[in-house]
């Protein structure tokens, strides 16, 4: 009988760490969906990209303490102010390819500011230029923080052993390095964390990840 109900409840969890992934999934393609309809009023201004990685996601409750990791990913789409400043809403996930697991997620909106160099833009191709040009290639330093919901369905290893449930409130703070490649593709180093500050339980991600971005 306990074993029954165990494999319910097991049952019950995934269920519903599924449909939370679905909920995240849903809002991001919403968000990019709008991108795209907006795109002829700021032409060249928004980038999309991923980013995988290094990541250990670990989340404190009154019950227990559980970590998710090594691995992890990440989604954005930025539109640019100006040169020098951004703003875009990001997606960050942790990944235990062992236990195929992804249980905590952390989304919300963030500004970035290139201190040293202006951000990479768009290079149109050759044939489509009717002035003289003159594009400067090189590394584009960047610092960031952001703001937004963290979300944390972390399973129990052992057999009664209560999840790593919370939810609330977080901020990130993180830095890289751009670098375009061609045209409106270039790769992006980053370094970063995301930490909790409101909510039940504490959920915090530390990672490393490399990736790519895209003008729309």
């Amino acid at each position: 009988m306990m074993r029954l109900c165990s494999q319910q409840l097991s049952r019950y969890n995934t269920e519903k760490r599924s449909l939370n992934n679905h909920t995240y999934v849903f809002k991001f393609l919403l968000v990019m969906v709008c991108c795209f309809l907006f795109k002829p009023l700021y032409a060249d201004s928004f980038r999309v990209g991923a980013m995988a990685g290094f990541a250990n996601a670990s989340t404190k409750t009154d019950e227990t303490s559980l970590s998710e990791g090594p691995f992890g990913g990440a989604s954005f789409i930025e539109y640019a102010l100006d040169d020098r400043r951004t703003i875009g809403v990001e997606h960050l996930r942790s990944a235990d390819l062992e236990a195929v697991s992804t249980a905590v997620s952390f989304t919300g909106i963030y500004g970035k500011w290139y201190p040293y160099t202006p951000q990479p833009q768009y290079v149109p191709s050759e044939k489509d230029l009717t002035v003289s040009s003159l594009v400067l290639v090189d590394l584009s330093p960047y610092v960031s923080t952001g703001l937004g919901f963290f979300q944390s369905n972390i399973p129990g290893v052992f057999i009664g052993e209560e999840d790593a449930n919370a939810a609330g409130l977080y901020f990130s703070l993180k830095g890289g390095v751009e670098y375009p490649i061609w045209r409106g593709y270039g790769l992006r180093l980053e370094a970063g964390g995301a930490f909790s500050f409101g909510g039940s339980g504490t959920s915090n991600m530390p990672y490393l990840m490399l990736g790519f971005y895209a003008f729309l």
